[in-house]
C-alpha cells in the first residue's frame, strides 16, 4: 500500500486505511448480495489494475456511466487507487452530449451498463480518440459495445494494491451543467473533498496524521446509508463516500426507475438508517406511498433523510414526518461548485420554512455592487463561500475566474445562487440570477433547447423558461413562433426533441405565439414570455378542469 508523500491525504489512502479497521464488516449491500470492506478493497485493487495495464497513467480520466450499483462505487475507488481521475457521465445523454463529453475530458477509458455501451461506443467513434471500455452487464438487451471488457471479470482477478505515487492533489472531476448547456468539469483536489466531507480537526501534519484522526472518530455502529439520488450525480455519490468515511455501509436501491414502495421495502429490510434523496421530486412520492398504506413498513431504523439539489418543501417534510415521528430530515444547500453553503434541519419540534437555511461556516453574501452584505441587510445577493473549494473549471479559465473571483486577497466560489441574509446569518434562498431551469435536480439551460427546437423545419423561434411543477419544483415549457404558415405539432416537436436532448430537457409544455417580440438588440424578454406562458398555462388547466 502506497501511501501519500503530502501533509494531506488521498481517497484510497483513507479508505485502505478504513478497511484495516473494518475489513470483514459489510460494505456495500446491493439485493441479496453483501460485500465487506475486504472484499471491495480486492475488487477494486482488481480494477485499478486492469485500467493501468491498459496503458492508463496518472492524472487519466474515466468516465463512469451506470446506474446506481456496487460496481460503480468499486470503479471510483479504483480510479483513486491508481491515481486516475474519476467523472461521472449522466446515462440520459444522447450521443452529441456524450461526443462533447468525452472529448472535454480527454476520456481514456470508460466504466458503464451495457445498456448505453451503444451510444457510448458511436460518441467514442465520433470523438476518435483512444478508450479503454469496460461494460457492466445488466439485465437489459441491448447490444452494448462490441469487444468492450467485462466488467466483472476485470474485478474478480488476482491483484494487490497497484504501485503508484498518491496525492492529496489526485483530481476528481465532477461534471455539472454549463452556461452554454453543456456541462463542465468542477475539478476537486481529492485531500480538500475529504476534509469538507468528513474532516479531521486535525492540526497540519502528515497524511498519517490526519488518517489516524478519522480512523478514531469511526462510528462504534455503522450507519447504512441508501442513495435514492443517482450515482452520477454529487448528491447520490458523495453521500455514500462520507458515509463510508465515517465506517458505514451502502445499501443499493436497484431498478431503473425510482419507485418509492421498493425504497420503504429496502429501507425496512435492510435497516438503512440514513435515506438520500433530492428533494420534493423524491420526496413526494415517498410520501403519497406513505399516505396511501399508513404504518406499511417498520421504519424503526431510519433516522434521517437528507436531500440536496432541489427544492424541499415544508409540507413535505412535514407529511414524513407526520409517519416516521423520530425522523429528522436535513436540507443541505450547496453545488457542484461549492458545498457546505447552509443547512436546514426538520424535526418534529421544529420544522423551517421552504427555502430557508443556516449559513455554514466561511459563508459571504456579495451584492451586485461587488460588496459584502452584512447580516440583516436585506439585500439579496449571491452567495459566496471560501474555504474549501475546486480548483475551478476543467478548459475553462474564464468561467473559473468568473465562479471563483479573489476578492480582497481571499478565493471564493461564487456558484450563482441568490440569497437574502438575515440578522442571526440564516438565509432565505431566492434562486439562480440566471435562466437556468431546476426540473427534479437536473439543470437545464433554455439556450441548449431552444436551438434545438429551431432547428425543426416548422419552428421560426423558439424561448425556454422554467414553470412550477408540483413534484419536479420547475418543468421545461418552451413557447414557439411557427415559420410562416406552418403548425406547431407538440407531439412532432417532442419526437424531435428526444433524439436530440436527454430527456429532461425536452418541454412538458408548449405554447404557441404569433410573434416572440425580441428586443432591437435579438435578447429575449424573459420576463415578457413568462407572462405569456403564465397566461397560456392558466387558460389551459382552467379548461381542464371543466372538461367532461
Amino acid at each position: 500500500m502506497m501511501r501519500s508523500t503530502d501533509q494531506r491525504w488521498n481517497i484510497a489512502d483513507l479508505f485502505e486505511a478504513i478497511t484495516e479497521q473494518r475489513g470483514h464488516a459489510t460494505m456495500i449491500v446491493e439485493g441479496d448480495r453483501s460485500l465487506t470492506w475486504t472484499d471491495v478493497d480486492r475488487r477494486a485493487n482488481a480494477v485499478a489494475s486492469h485500467l493501468l495495464a491498459a496503458g492508463l497513467s496518472h492524472g487519466d480520466r474515466v468516465g463512469l456511466c451506470s446506474r446506481n450499483t456496487a460496481a460503480h462505487l468499486e470503479a471510483y475507488i479504483a480510479c483513486c487507487k491508481a491515481s486516475l481521475v474519476p467523472f461521472n457521465i449522466n446515462f440520459r445523454y444522447g450521443v452529441e452530449e456524450m461526443t462533447y463529453l468525452l472529448d472535454n475530458a480527454d476520456a481514456r477509458a470508460l466504466v458503464f451498463h451495457r445498456e448505453f455501451g451503444s451510444v457510448l461506443a458511436d460518441a467514442h467513434r465520433r470523438c476518435g480518440s483512444s478508450i479503454e471500455p469496460v461494460q457492466i452487464a445488466d439485465s437489459s438487451d441491448a447490444a452494448g459495445w462490441p469487444n468492450a471488457a467485462d466488467y466483472e471479470t476485470a474485478a474478480s482477478a488476482d491483484a494487490t494494491a497497484p504501485v503508484v505515487e498518491r496525492s492529496s492533489s489526485d483530481l476528481v472531476f465532477q461534471y455539472t451543467g454549463g452556461t452554454t448547456g453543456m456541462p463542465k468539469a468542477v475539478m476537486w483536489r481529492q485531500g480538500d473533498l475529504i476534509e469538507l466531507l468528513a474532516g479531521s480537526d486535525a492540526p497540519p501534519g502528515t497524511d498519517e496524521t490526519q488518517t489516524s484522526r478519522i480512523i478514531d472518530k469511526l462510528d462504534d455502529e455503522p450507519r447504512r446509508s441508501c442513495s435514492a439520488a443517482p450515482f452520477i450525480h454529487g448528491t447520490g455519490l458523495l453521500s455514500q463516500m462520507a458515509n463510508f468515511f465515517t465506517g458505514g455501509a451502502s445499501v443499493i436501491l436497484g431498478g431503473n426507475k425510482f419507485d418509492p414502495v421498493e425504497a420503504w421495502r429496502t429501507i425496512e429490510r435492510h435497516a438503512v438508517n440514513v435515506l438520500v434523496i433530492v428533494g420534493d421530486p423524491f420526496a413526494r412520492p415517498l410520501l403519497d406511498a406513505l399516505d396511501s398504506d399508513p404504518g406499511a413498513y417498520d421504519l424503526s431504523s431510519l433516522q434521517m433523510i437528507t436531500s440536496s439539489g432541489a427544492m424541499f418543501s415544508r409540507p413535505v417534510k412535514e407529511g414524513l414526518i407526520g409517519h416516521v415521528p423520530h425522523l429528522a430530515v436535513l436540507d443541505a444547500f450547496g453545488s457542484s461548485e461549492a458545498n457546505g453553503l447552509g443547512r436546514s434541519l426538520a424535526t418534529a419540534e421544529d420544522l423551517d420554512e421552504t427555502a430557508a437555511f443556516q449559513a455554514g461556516e466561511d459563508i459571504r453574501v456579495l451584492a451586485d455592487d461587488g460588496t459584502f452584505v452584512e447580516p440583516g441587510d436585506r439585500t439579496p445577493g449571491r452567495i459566496a463561500v471560501c474555504g474549501l473549494i475546486p480548483v475551478g473549471y476543467h478548459k475553462d479559465p474564464d468561467k473559473t475566474a468568473e465562479t471563483y473571483p479573489v476578492i480582497d486577497g481571499v478565493r471564493y466560489s461564487v456558484p450563482g445562487d441568490y440569497v437574502r441574509l438575515h440578522a442571526d446569518k440564516s438565509m432565505t434562498l431566492l434562486g439562480r440570477g440566471s435562466s437556468v431551469i431546476n426540473t427534479g435536480g437536473e439543470k437545464v439551460y433554455p439556450e441548449e433547447v431552444e436551438e434545438r427546437l429551431k432547428e425543426h423545419a416548422s419552428v421560426f423561434d423558439a424561448a425556454c423558461i422554467g414553470v412550477e411543477d408540483e413534484r419536479f419544483g420547475q418543468a421545461v415549457c418552451a413557447v414557439v413562433q411557427p415559420q410562416a404558415g406552418a403548425v406547431i405539432d407538440e407531439h412532432e416537436l417532442h419526437r424531435h426533441l428526444r433524439t436530440r436532448l436527454a430527456g429532461y430537457k425536452v418541454p412538458r409544455h408548449f405554447v404557441a405565439v404569433d410573434d416572440l417580440h425580441r428586443h432591437p438588440n435579438g435578447k429575449l424578454d424573459r420576463r415578457a414570455v413568462a407572462s405569456t406562458v403564465g397566461d397560456a398555462i392558466t387558460v389551459r388547466r382552467a379548461a381542464d378542469s371543466v372538461a367532461p
